[in-house]
């Protein structure tokens, strides 16, 4: 015979699976589709700052997803597009006027400076920890864009790809073991590559004639999404880290970009050209719920 579940234990399963059915219902739907593993959820209570950064005018912006509570961070029309970090209260971006790399923390007025050299440093992004920074730079002898890490500190460079192609919009993993980004390495097109944290095992994960770009993973590791002009114009589109499973999610005339998910998974925001300008854009996992949130001139939003 089967031993009984203690009654507290029995209607705390209950009460969890309730709340994440009913409450959690995008993350239902998430589990049932396959985009959500079921052995995460309990990632799903853990309290995890809501606000998404984005860029207007280039400068950066924190707010919550429904455009509230905003606060301006930088103010020198200079910042590339933003990129923060589960759990903290920072933000690296590069600045577009001296392409160097910065970071600041909330409430701070004055962006701390990390590179600082003659060639371009830009499209940071922060590891799921917050202790490193994934980066693209010219700075190789062949002169062209590979993708390098280095400490929160900009100690400890390292140059991860070697090639003649562009190497771009570095994206990791939710283990820090992994990073996407995108490359030209195999033809006009680019692609959606994923590679080892130490540079090894690079590996291409779309094959097309279309321009596959921004890459983003699910906090559960198991979907990367980014955006793609495969139907003639850029659309958000899924797929497993290894490249099977592609799922588009929008479907329209508009250009759908820098797709970017959130830290529970439950929903995924980009930015779109809409009759409104350019707008922060909230969808699903599975492509339910397309919605405008902010309208105006906003681009580039992390989360």
């Amino acid at each position: 015979m089967s031993p009984k579940v203690p009654t507290t234990i029995a209607v705390f399963i209950a009460a969890f699976c309730l709340l994440a059915f009913t409450v959690l219902p995008g993350y239902a739907r998430a589990v049932a589709s396959g985009i959500a593993p079921t052995m995460y959820l309990p990632v799903v209570l853990k309290q995890v700052p809501p606000k998404i950064a984005v860029l207007s005018n280039l400068n950066i912006y924190r707010m919550n997803p429904d455009g509230s509570d905003k606060e301006q961070l930088t103010d020198n029309n200079c910042a590339g597009a933003p990129s923060l970090a589960n759990d903290t209260e920072f933000v690296v971006f590069a600045n577009e006027c001296d392409n160097e790399i910065y970071l600041i923390e909330v409430g701070d007025t004055e962006p701390m400076r990390l590179t600082n050299n003659r060639v371009a440093d830009i499209q940071p992004a922060l590891s799921p920890d917050g202790e490193r920074i994934a980066f693209v730079s010219d700075r190789d002898a062949d002169g062209d864009y590979e993708i390098f890490v280095m400490n929160l500190d900009g100690s400890a460079v390292s140059q991860l790809t070697s090639n003649t192609a562009r190497d771009e919009e570095p994206a990791w993993a939710p283990d820090g073991e992994r990073i996407a980004f995108m490359s030209d390495r195999d033809g006009a097109n680019p692609e959606i590559y994923v590679m080892n944290v130490d540079g090894s095992n690079q590996t291409r994960l779309t094959d097309n004639i279309a321009i596959d770009q921004s890459p983003d993973w699910s906090p559960f590791g198991n979907r990367i999404v980014y955006a793609s002009n495969a139907d003639g114009d850029f659309e958000i589109i899924t797929m497993e880290p290894d490249g099977s499973n592609q799922v588009q999610l929008t479907r329209n005339s508009q250009r759908d970009l820098a797709p970017s998910w959130s830290p529970r998974g439950f929903e995924i925001v980009y930015y779109s050209f809409t009759s409104a300008g350019r707008s922060i854009m909230l969808i699903e996992p599975d492509g339910a719920n397309d919605d405008v949130v902010i309208t105006g001139n906003f681009t580039d939003p992390d989360w």
